[in-house]
């Protein structure tokens, strides 16, 4: 479906409940209403403000965690921003994961603190908070819309593709890996143009019972490659204790045979700050391989599913390569 009045990229620096651990992370009816809208208008992006919540102690969580906001915050397809100062230090009321059900939100980092913008009446303003950085992140996802545009046909990129983009292309702070603190990492549109121009991406739709392969080759030199797919998750019942509907696997099969799977976190009370390690997700609709010191050669990453509420589930799939300085 595509949108008469040509907007695509939607900046939303506000939430619906604040300061109240009642809500926080919760997926709810608006989750659900925005969680549709990204389904009825693929090709529009919201973009979120995590929210300045992490001054809370919403138990069961550690102190801080579990305080990213609930209902817009919490739903499932959005884009949702994280906030840092201008050394990438954690901006200390910026809001943190896990959601309820322990997905990944916020997703993405940019600068939060002390940031100058301009103001009605030709003035400026310095201020604070994930509001603050949410915009950054909206407008990065314009340069890479008017470069895709550019690219094939003045068409529009479908949102997934552009979520795709910009979370396998941060740079990794904090723990090592996606986080509850930063998500995937810093924004850094520079090397998601670097992914967009390159062709390393892929889109495609999976059908229940079957599986994709996607070939990418890897040059000599690689110091680490990623790999991610990302996917406007369908509707399911916002009473339903997991939010994720059609349970899409990502993994990646080395040329020496070697398998590889997505990091995930482990969302259970006192056990947030844990290190990423490798599993299968039945949570998250954003999945990431790393593989650290690839060797060269054709490397084969599956996409199937567990399990699939529709009969099919359209996808994005990015890869990036980091080089040693």
């Amino acid at each position: 479906m595509r949108l008469t009045h040509g907007m695509s990229i939607t900046n939303n620096s506000y939430s619906a409940r604040v300061g109240n651990c009642a809500y926080a992370g919760l997926y709810d009816l608006y989750s659900y209403r925005l969680d549709e809208m990204s389904i009825k208008y693929p090709d529009v992006i919201h973009v979120f403000a995590a929210g300045n919540d992490a001054n809370l102690n919403c138990t069961p969580y550690s102190n801080g965690f579990g305080t990213v906001q609930g209902s817009y915050q919490s739903a499932k397809n959005p884009l949702v921003v994280a906030g840092v100062n201008a050394s990438n230090y954690h901006f200390w009321l910026s809001s943190k994961g896990p959601t309820r059900d322990g997905r990944i939100k916020p997703e993405i980092t940019a600068v939060g603190q002390d940031v100058l913008s301009s103001i009605p009446t030709d003035n400026y303003l310095q201020a604070s908070g994930t509001s603050m950085a949410c915009p950054q992140v909206a407008g990065g996802l314009s340069l890479i819309t008017q470069r895709y545009k550019q690219l094939y046909s003045n068409h529009l990129p479908k949102s997934d593709l552009l979520k795709a983009l910009v979370l396998n292309s941060a740079t990794d702070i904090g723990n090592k890996g996606p986080d509850f603190v930063f998500g995937f990492g810093l924004l850094n549109i520079k090397r998601a143009l670097i992914g967009l121009d390159s062709n390393r991406f892929a889109e495609a739709v999976l059908n229940k019972y079957t599986t994709h392969n996607h070939s990418i080759f890897v040059p000599a030199g690689v110091a680490k490659l990623k790999v991610l797919i990302c996917w406007n998750d369908t509707l399911k019942s916002s009473l339903a204790p997991i939010a994720l509907a059609n349970d899409l696997n990502l993994k990646v099969l080395s040329p020496t045979a070697s398998t590889y799977f997505p990091l995930i976190l482990n969302p259970n009370s006192g056990l947030e700050q844990q290190l990423a390690q490798p599993g299968v997700d039945h949570l998250n609709n954003v999945e990431q391989v790393v593989i650290e010191n690839p060797v060269p050669g054709n490397y084969t990453a599956t996409v199937n599913a567990s399990a699939m509420l529709s009969s099919k589930q359209a996808y994005s799939l990015t890869y990036q390569f980091s080089y040693n300085q």
